[in-house]
């Protein structure tokens, strides 16, 4: 592994997200990147929330050579274990998929079952399985931040802030995917689209709540067809929010 471009969606004033708050981490606690600029907007405004002017998108050339890195999507055992089936009807890939907050129970199953110390690693990289592309997380150590995650953070470039992309330096711009500052464009998220796009969002949650839900009640015993197999699957939850995740 080398250098690579990453980006991560915050907001200027409100408190990252925690577990004990929560928020389910999907890949442990630590600092959240997204190999998705548009993704990373996307969070930016959701973490925002109705405060939009706090919105801030950053992009960074992290150095993966330098840390140790568990990447699932190169790791054929975290293939196999996406494609098995806690239950006959549902893979685990789809019940992440049909309750998001499914993916850190069964990342920690996974770690468990294949005795991975994670405290062994820096990083950990694996599907976004809710807007798509990568994430990359920076583990917390101790429950804290390191001088790693000040490295990185010092390297940060600030593209989107307050509901509109903005001019970046010209050193990430070629790699991240940017044009040229002399060509750039300013683009304003609007908020009738916004709103639209989030009707969208929660359309799209309610069809995967419902199709859960008949299934868990179909199921009867499924539960207990679980907790037979070994090594034991976590029980998945019934419900799905996609609003923030990460720290």
């Amino acid at each position: 592994m080398g250098s690579e471009i990453w980006y991560r969606g915050e907001a200027e004033g409100v408190t990252p997200s925690r577990p004990g708050g929560g928020s389910i981490h999907d890949l442990g606690e630590g600092v959240y990147f997204t190999s998705d600029r548009e993704v990373a907007k996307t969070y930016a405004d959701t973490r925002a929330k109705d405060n939009q002017v706090a919105s801030r998108a950053y992009v960074a050339n992290i150095d993966l050579g330098k840390m140790r890195v568990l990447d699932l999507t190169k790791d054929t055992r975290w293939n196999a274990y996406l494609k098995s089936r806690p239950v006959p009807q549902l893979t685990v890939e789809q019940l992440i998929r049909q309750a998001n907050e499914n993916y850190g129970r069964f990342f920690e199953a996974f770690i468990n079952q294949n005795k991975i110390n994670l405290s062994q690693y820096d990083a950990v990289i694996g599907p976004e399985f809710v807007r798509g592309g990568k994430q990359l997380c920076i583990l917390l150590k101790n429950g804290k931040t390191t001088p790693l995650h000040a490295e990185i953070r010092a390297g940060f470039q600030l593209y989107y802030q307050g509901g509109r992309e903005i001019k970046i330096p010209s050193r990430l711009t070629a790699d991240a995917g940017f044009l040229p500052s002399s060509q750039q464009i300013l683009t304003v998220k609007s908020p009738l689209r916004r709103a639209a796009g989030n009707q969208a969002a929660a359309a799209m949650i309610g069809v995967a709540l419902g199709g859960l839900a008949q299934w868990l009640g179909n199921q009867g015993g499924s539960a207990r067809s679980a907790r037979k197999l070994k090594p034991p699957m976590p029980k998945p939850l019934k419900q799905s929010s996609v609003e923030e995740k990460g720290f």
